[in-house]
């Protein structure tokens, strides 16, 4: 559709996008997947989950401006520290199943009174942002 001294496209007003832009649904796949994954492996998933083909250097901008908006819109936390230690700690917590066995209380035979059952146990690992001295702690049956 034209009119004299402009072009309008109605797609492109419906759709919320301009030429040589991603829309936002788009810039969100690739924002997810460009933080869980190196930037070379994006186009690959792209076109294997959505069937889009799209350049590197697209999703490392995008990846990189969400990223940015992100830290702008973080609080500053600047609570006082209740006792001397650090500021932020950087942590990760794993978790398995472990099969415990338990013996019955019964008199006789004990091979015929074990139970089988699984509980789950987590391993915490903990260290001050820009060290590498780690603390662990491990905890059983929801102890943590």
């Amino acid at each position: 559709m034209r009119r004299p001294g402009q072009q309008i496209r109605p797609f492109i007003r419906s759709a919320g996008v301009a030429s040589h832009s991603c829309s936002l649904p788009l810039q969100r796949v690739m924002t997810d997947f460009g933080a869980d994954h190196a930037f070379g492996q994006v186009p690959k998933k792209l076109r294997e989950h959505y069937g889009i083909d799209m350049p590197v250097s697209t999703i490392r901008k995008t990846t990189q401006h969400h990223s940015v908006q992100m830290h702008t819109q973080k609080p500053a936390l600047t609570l006082p520290l209740a006792k001397p230690g650090c500021q932020q700690q950087i942590g990760q917590i794993d978790g398995t199943m472990i099969p415990i066995v338990t013996l019955g209380k019964a008199e006789g035979d004990k091979r015929k009174q074990k139970a089988l059952h699984w509980e789950e146990a987590r391993l915490a690992l903990v260290h001050e942002q820009g060290r590498i001295t780690p603390k662990f702690d491990a905890c059983f049956r929801g102890g943590c």
